[in-house]
């Protein structure tokens, strides 16, 4: 199995420490800690950020999967 899960997305956030705020609001729903690895503004559309982020798959809170 993965032991980090890396995610891309994009986030409407004007600076990295609202970027960061967002993130750590995700993390507290999910139950576990994102890990922010890059902050970047999206060229496209200026008041968006694309964000990476890692998330550990075998964190506090397990997520349930099926696999067919």
């Amino acid at each position: 199995m993965f032991e980090l899960i890396h995610w891309r997305g994009y986030l409407r956030a004007n600076k990295q420490a609202g970027a960061e705020r967002v993130i750590n609001r995700m993390g507290r729903v999910l139950g576990d800690t994102f890990t922010l690895l890059s902050y970047e503004r999206y060229w496209k559309i200026p008041e968006l950020a694309e964000v990476r982020l890692t998330l550990s798959a075998f964190g506090s809170r397990r997520m349930p999967c099926s696999v067919h």
